[in-house]
């Protein structure tokens, strides 16, 4: 029988799972996101004993610190003081009784190691390894169901919409694989949860396990849960993307909880079952049971070290930033910015020639500095990458729309790319038939013959590409080809999408308020970012985060389309937002690995606009140029001249390493 305890206590332990992004779009996450309700040291007690690490630096690293001077005394009285309001355990006075009571814990922790949570396999039998190859088992399992096409044979479950747990009883019917790892009962508890779903199949064996009390349950699930914590992330994302869309899902992560569960059921069953030729099974069956009572031990010692280590590095930082507070300029008040004209502002100054946006991203800090140090015309401000377009666009050569916007939220509006002219309408179909022909080359039989058969294909490729480096080489810059718009329309997504004026004047609005943009520039570059690398599978993580972990162009191109028209620019003027007739928005990116800006869609028939954007990119390249000098000294002895080499190099795994710094 299932009741309302046993289901929180699954929630419980299942919080311990954040979600995370597939390689196509990574984005940084919060591990911690569904214990954001508790503090670090109550996310720290719950996890340390489940994962078998500490989130803390242990505490011989913080008296050394204390030795070496970067922890100070006034720090540790401070965070003395603080602990003292909220522990109930008694708790060193005194500095001195402190670094005695650390010693001594340090003593303690040697001769008596922590009491580690185990799973049955860890704790019974680890000479047989079945803890690792259950860990895989389950990871071949969850990789099978997820295909998504990678496979010449998916999984029939998969493909008719069923949850993981249904998917992997009709799956290890077949599967002897841990049969020929000794594990021969594994298909006979799976047979038992024929009928069951995930949440009565926990409830039996948590029954069968004899594990009664909610702190043992929670602990046994987080411990088997931690042990595949790769793929219940990626079972996380799924729920995550169901939630924020508001639809249902067969994907949940208590499938693959259960799963776990049954692995290691078995291995409980053959432990008990070897009862009577190894003795000390029964002693390790009682020490697991212990480990599941035992209550995690009192972090106050740690936590004051951490607290006094933080005020120590508050101190310093203000006192390196003293220097800087009287040359700060005052903050804007609250509320929405106001929306001078054109002409000078407060202090009379001359209103710069260009203003460049960036994404808030560390990588553009330099460029930024570049920017401003080169011309004193040139402005440059930060804002979220994806310029406030709370959009999913699907481009023309992609099967499915890709949200363009930061993770926790969920898109607004749905765009779709349009050809521009005629000839282009045939691109989609043209991507597809090239993907079929790659495809030949994971089929059993036209795999051997596909250089032989296709490999003719490939020569226009191959001396496109051979054509652009030569191009690099001579200096010619060459817009990267997952920024080209191919000849597809970037004007008005938005009015064919069926938008209507109202909510397109409300998004530029809204954009430039919360950009802080208080007077225009005759130039304004709206410069998202994204980078360009060869045979990196972690490629995407070097995109724009605000953008759903894709580059930025798309936005940048969509905010421009709005801005520069004239309707919208109309309408808001009627809400008190100017922007001048001279001013134009171009929407421009800025590549990561090489620090290149990169106008988009910047044909112009005005020779004003078309000398502004000449100056703009002679501004840029000589920019980029020092930024790029700047990051190699930092990160080598021997300055490369060329640099794009880094950035197609397929034995550089970190292309991007160096602006990350």
């Amino acid at each position: 029988m299932i009741d309302d305890a046993l289901h929180d206590e699954v929630e419980e332990a299942l919080k311990c799972v954040a979600p995370s992004w597939p390689l196509q779009n990574t984005v940084a996450v919060n591990p911690f996101w569904f214990m954001k309700d508790r503090s670090f040291i109550e996310a720290l007690s719950s996890l340390e004993s489940a994962t078998h690490a500490s989130l803390v630096w242990p505490l011989d690293h913080y008296l050394k610190d204390l030795e070496g001077g970067r922890i100070s005394e006034a720090a540790l009285e401070r965070a003395l003081a603080d602990e003292s309001k909220v522990s109930s355990a008694p708790i060193p006075e005194t500095i001195d009784e402190l670094i005695e009571a650390s010693r001594n814990e340090i003593h303690a922790e040697a001769g008596h190691p922590t009491t580690l949570i185990l799973s049955c396999a860890e704790a019974f039998l680890p000479e047989s390894r079945w803890n690792v190859t259950i860990i895989n088992e389950c990871g071949k399992h969850a990789a099978a169901y997820f295909d998504r096409r990678q496979a010449i044979a998916g999984l029939p479950s998969a493909r008719n919409k069923e949850g993981f747990f249904e998917s992997w009883k009709q799956e290890i019917r077949f599967d002897r694989s841990m049969d020929f790892f000794g594990l021969k009962g594994l298909r006979d508890c799976a047979r038992e949860f024929a009928e069951a779903s995930s949440r009565e199949a926990i409830a039996v064996m948590l029954h069968e396990l004899a594990i009664h009390s909610h702190t043992e349950r929670v602990l046994y699930m987080q411990r088997l849960i931690t042990t595949v914590i790769g793929w219940a992330t990626h079972f996380r994302f799924h729920e995550w993307q169901a939630e924020l869309t508001n639809t249902a899902t067969h994907i949940q992560t208590e499938d693959l909880l259960a799963v776990r569960m049954i692995y290691d059921l078995a291995c409980f069953r053959a432990a008990n079952e070897m009862k009577q030729r190894r003795p000390e099974i029964d002693m390790a069956i009682a020490h697991w049971k212990k480990s599941l009572q035992a209550e995690l031990h009192t972090l106050s010692l740690r936590r004051i070290w951490l607290r006094a280590a933080e005020y120590s590095f508050q101190d310093t930082a203000a006192v390196l930033l003293q220097g800087f507070t009287s040359s700060q300029a005052s903050l804007p008040a609250s509320g929405s910015p106001s929306f001078p004209e054109l002409t000078t502002n407060a202090s009379g100054e001359e209103n710069p020639w260009m203003h460049v946006v960036f994404c808030i991203d560390v990588r553009s800090e330099l460029l930024r500095r570049h920017l401003e140090l080169s011309d004193s015309g040139i402005e440059t401000s930060g804002f979220a990458g994806f310029f406030g377009m709370p959009v999913a666009y699907q481009k023309s050569t992609e099967a499915r729309e890709t949200s363009r916007l930061p993770a926790l939220l969920a898109p607004a509006f749905h765009l779709e790319e349009s050809a521009a002219c005629r000839q282009n309408y045939d691109l989609r179909a043209r991507t597809f038939t090239e993907s079929y022909f790659r495809n030949l080359r994971k089929a059993p039989i036209s795999s051997f013959l596909f250089v032989e058969l296709f490999g003719i294909l490939a020569l226009g490729r191959v001396l496109r590409r051979n054509l652009t480096n030569l191009r690099r080489l001579f200096g010619i810059r060459v817009l990267p080809q997952r920024f080209r718009d191919r000849g597809f329309d970037h004007t008005d997504p938005y009015q064919r999408a069926g938008i209507s004026h109202a909510d397109r004047v409300q998004l530029a609005e809204n954009a430039l308020r919360r950009m802080g943009m208080r007077r225009f520039a005759p130039l304004i570059v709206l410069a998202g970012h994204g980078s360009v690398t060869a045979n990196n599978a972690f490629g995407s993580s070097l995109d724009c985060g605000a953008c759903g972990g894709h580059s930025g162009d798309i936005n940048a191109r969509l905010l421009a389309s709005l801005l520069n028209d004239r309707d919208i620019r109309a309408s808001l003027a009627e809400r008190g937002v100017s922007i001048p007739d001279e001013t134009v928005f171009v929407a421009a990116v800025h590549e990561t690995v090489t620090d290149e800006i990169y106008l988009l869609d910047s044909r112009s028939s005005s020779a004003r606009e078309r000398n502004l954007l000449k100056r703009a990119q002679d501004v840029f390249a000589k920019a980029s140029l020092a930024a790029r000098k700047e990051r190699q000294a930092s990160r080598t002895r021997r300055p490369t001249a060329l640099p794009h080499r880094r950035a197609h190099d397929w034995s550089e795994v970190r292309p991007s390493m160096g602006p990350c710094r």
